[in-house]
């Protein structure tokens, strides 16, 4: 899943994690050999468990998983992917901590973060069903809305936001522009053919390069587009920015 989110390619997901699949495919079946040989643990009529060497190889099985997951979630971060890192947290931090606080504890408390940890993705999940375009997978209005209010609250300076227009070619568009946005940018579908790129961006250089990139990516999709941009600047807050982003188109 953190994979997905990362990458967006299943044919990323099957090639790399099909071999790393063998040792889950292995370690069930060992569990359930180990009904009837007893090599990894075996338990007396109290439940109390007695463990095998080779049981803890199982173990290191498991926080090589936990461990993989972790780069994962610092990919996220060094690629400035804030929605989706964000987004894995819920489901990430329950599970983590259950599984360090099993084997640190008496407790068995890994299937409780598991399952805390899917309540909370799920919540995540429908919430983010809100802010999202489902058409084209980006943003919509009430996204707009929603990081003014979030502006308010945590005021950051600089960026700026860039229209585009890409009229009937609308479809050419949004595939341009989720082939040039930038890592950290945000992209909103404002409807009748127009999106909203939010990025870093300040200078005019740099604006026009992300246009350029953008028109003529476009334009191997047999679409013409038209671009306008504003920068934000000290002088008014990033609330107001986007307030008048949502009036003006």
């Amino acid at each position: 899943f953190m994979d997905y989110l990362l990458y967006g390619s299943k044919d990323h997901l099957y090639r790399k994690y099909t071999v790393p699949f063998i040792p889950i495919v292995i370690s069930a079946l060992l569990l359930a050999a180990n009904a009837f040989a007893h090599f990894l643990f075996e338990y007396d009529n109290q439940l109390n468990i007695e463990t095998k060497p080779f049981y803890w190889v199982l173990i290191a099985f498991e926080y090589l998983y936990v461990i993989n997951t972790i780069i994962l979630m610092i990919r996220f971060y060094s690629k400035n992917q804030g929605p989706n890192f964000i987004r894995i947290l819920p489901f990430l931090v329950p599970f983590v901590a259950g599984s360090i606080l099993t084997r640190i504890s008496p407790y068995e408390v890994r299937s409780l973060g598991v399952a805390v940890g899917l309540v909370l993705l799920h919540f995540s999940l429908m919430n983010e069903r809100c802010y999202k375009d489902e058409e084209t997978g980006f943003y919509n209005i009430a996204f707009l809305r929603y990081i003014a209010g979030f502006a308010a609250e945590h005021e950051s300076s600089g960026g700026c936001a860039i229209i585009f227009d890409g009229g009937d070619k609308s479809d050419a568009l949004a595939l341009a522009l989720k082939e040039e946005a930038p890592d950290n940018s945000a992209v909103v579908n404002m409807g009748h053919g127009k999106y909203l790129m939010l990025a870093s961006a300040q200078s005019k250089s740099a604006i026009r390069l992300l246009i350029t990139a953008v028109t003529e990516a476009a334009q191997d999709k047999g679409a013409e587009i038209t671009a306008d941009y504003s920068v934000r600047d000290d002088e008014i807050s990033g609330e107001d920015f986007i307030k008048n982003i949502i009036k003006k188109y």
